[in-house]
C-alpha cells in the first residue's frame, strides 16, 4: 500500500475534493429543466456508469476502513457532497461524458487519499515560474485519471485532473498544460510558465 498522498493531512485533501467541483463541470451552462432527470436516467440504464458507481462505492468503503477515526469522519462528511457534485453534470451538453469524468476523478481522488494506488511514480518536481514563484508539483500518471497536485507558496495545494492533450503532447486540465520530459517538465498554469526539475522519490 502506498503512503497517503504527499504526506498532507487527509483532512486537507478531502477539503480539496469539495472545493474543486468546477474541475468536472467548469463554466457549465445554466441547467436544462430535465438535467437532473437525464443524470438519473443514465445512472439507471448505462452499464458503464453503473460499473463506475459500484467501483466508487467499493473504493470509498476500502478507504473508510483504513483511515483513522477522525479522518474517517471527515471522509464521510465529504462523501455526502458527492451526489450534488455528480448531478452538476446535468448542466452539461454531454451529460454522459461529464458523468464518466466525474466518477473517474472521484475514484482516483479516493485512491490517492487512501494511498491505494496503483500509481506509477509519482513524479515529484520543483517548479520555478517566470513570475518568480517557486512551487512543488506531483504528477500521478496512473489511476483512472491522471492527476497533478500543485502546491504554490502561501496557498493550499490544488488537485487538477488532467487528460492527454489532443495534440498528442503532454496533458491538459482546467487552466493547466503539463509537458513531462526525460529531464524535467514544463507547466503552463494560470497564465504563467514554470520550468520543473525532478526531485528524488
Amino acid at each position: 500500500m502506498l503512503r497517503p498522498l504527499l504526506h498532507h493531512p487527509v483532512t486537507t485533501i478531502l477539503f480539496l475534493a469539495q472545493i474543486m467541483l468546477p474541475l468536472t463541470s467548469a463554466l457549465a451552462a445554466p441547467p436544462e429543466p430535465d438535467g437532473d432527470q437525464t443524470v438519473h436516467q443514465l445512472l439507471a440504464t448505462d452499464p458503464e456508469l453503473q460499473g463506475l458507481a459500484r467501483e466508487l462505492s467499493a473504493t470509498y468503503q476500502k478507504v473508510d476502513s483504513i483511515l483513522a477515526e477522525g479522518d474517517r469522519y471527515v471522509l464521510r462528511e465529504a462523501q455526502k457532497n458527492w451526489p450534488a457534485r455528480r448531478d452538476r453534470c446535468g448542466r452539461e451538453k454531454d451529460v454522459r461524458a461529464c458523468l464518466v469524468r466525474a466518477f473517474e476523478t472521484r475514484i482516483t481522488e479516493l485512491r490517492m487519499q487512501g494511498g491505494l494506488g496503483p500509481f506509477p511514480g509519482p513524479a515529484k518536481y520543483r517548479c520555478a515560474g517566470e513570475n518568480g514563484v517557486i512551487m512543488s508539483a506531483v504528477f500521478y500518471r496512473g489511476g483512472l485519471r491522471p492527476m497533478i497536485i500543485l502546491a504554490p507558496p502561501g496557498g493550499g495545494p490544488a488537485l487538477v485532473p488532467v487528460a492527454p492533450a489532443t495534440t498528442g503532447q503532454g496533458f491538459t486540465g482546467a487552466g493547466i498544460v503539463f509537458l513531462p520530459g526525460a529531464s524535467g517538465a514544463t507547466a503552463l498554469w494560470d497564465g504563467n510558465r514554470y520550468d520543473c526539475h525532478p526531485l528524488a522519490p
